[in-house]
């Protein structure tokens, strides 16, 4: 329910319940059951329209690029994946946050065009840093609900994985576990096909709502990726550490490898190797870089692993 007062909002009747609309597709987007109408609300609402129609033509005009963050292993200290990250600049200057203009992408169907887009992106990124000599990597690809609900989904992405040449065993597909709350066993074949093909699955943002391993027992699944949140909160001598064990062993007892995002401190990493964690991506070891970062950044790191004459 939206809901706009009088005289704070208007002191017409349209403008109220232009103001309550407002306010009821906010409650709507966000599942609460009341929202009051808020000035900041109408600015948002404005600035969704203006990127509505400027990522329309996005990706024709070539506005879109991609990040990589590292995904470091436990036990060697060395990557040994990358996940590609999508970024937009609106009108080839401001930076908008992922935040607010994937959801858009999503609502509009674009993210279904931009998702191959992001695809042979990273497999192009993949190939390229093979052809510099350096050791192929696992990618990793998010993926929208909304892709995998497209009827020629596997299609789309069977042919420009197997036209690019590369290994499937690279391509890791990154889904949020909310992706199996409609119409799961449509997705879970969908998946099952992939898996065929020889990708690897990945569930993203683990830990961040309602999150329940149990719901996840028939999803073919080869990774859990523990959300940020749970680290941001760990407590070390509280409750929150021994949470974060606990999702790790459970994990472990499907066979599922571990990645944590959003680790930022020397602390957080050591506690989490000492959980017998696989992979670890945060800050703590680098932010998302470009894709001339990302080659220097390797090369560094394959540096320091090199014999002393």
């Amino acid at each position: 329910m939206g809901i706009s007062m009088y005289p704070d909002d208007g002191r017409d009747v349209d403008t109220l319940l232009k103001k309550a609309d407002m306010a009821r597709f906010e409650a709507k987007n966000t599942y609460e059951k009341i929202v009051f109408f808020t000035e900041q609300m109408e600015s948002y609402i404005a600035e969704n329209t203006l990127f509505t129609n400027r990522l329309f033509n996005s990706l024709e005009n070539e506005e879109f690029f991609l990040e990589f963050q590292p995904q470091i292993s436990c036990d060697t200290g060395k990557t040994i994946g990358i996940e590609a990250l999508l970024r937009w600049t609106s009108d080839g200057e401001r930076r908008v946050s992922p935040d607010r203009f994937i959801p858009i992408l999503e609502q509009t169907g674009l993210i279904c065009d931009v998702g191959l887009w992001v695809l042979k992106q990273a497999i192009q990124e993949h190939i390229r840093l093979v052809a510099k000599g350096l050791p192929p990597l696992r990618i990793a690809v998010n993926l929208s609900i909304v892709q995998l609900q497209r009827e020629n989904f596997v299609y789309d992405f069977v042919k420009i994985i197997e036209e690019s040449g590369i290994s499937p065993k690279y391509i890791e597909l990154e889904i949020t576990e909310s992706s199996f709350f409609e119409n799961p066993k449509d997705i879970i074949e969908k998946i099952r096909k992939l898996k065929k093909l020889g990708v690897t699955i990945a569930i993203d943002d683990f830990g961040k709502g309602y999150s329940s391993l149990n719901r996840l027992k028939s999803v073919p699944f080869d990774r859990i990726k523990i959300d940020k949140e749970i680290i941001d909160y760990m407590d070390f001598e509280g409750k929150e550490a021994p949470i974060t064990k606990s999702i790790i062993l459970l994990a472990k007892a499907y066979s599922a490898n571990i990645t944590v995002e959003g680790v930022e401190t020397k602390e957080q990493a050591d506690f989490l190797k000492s959980m017998s964690c696989n992979e670890i991506q945060g800050f703590y070891f680098s932010k998302p870089l470009s894709s001339k970062l990302l080659e220097d950044f390797l090369k560094n790191e394959s540096c320091r692993y090199c014999p002393v004459n």
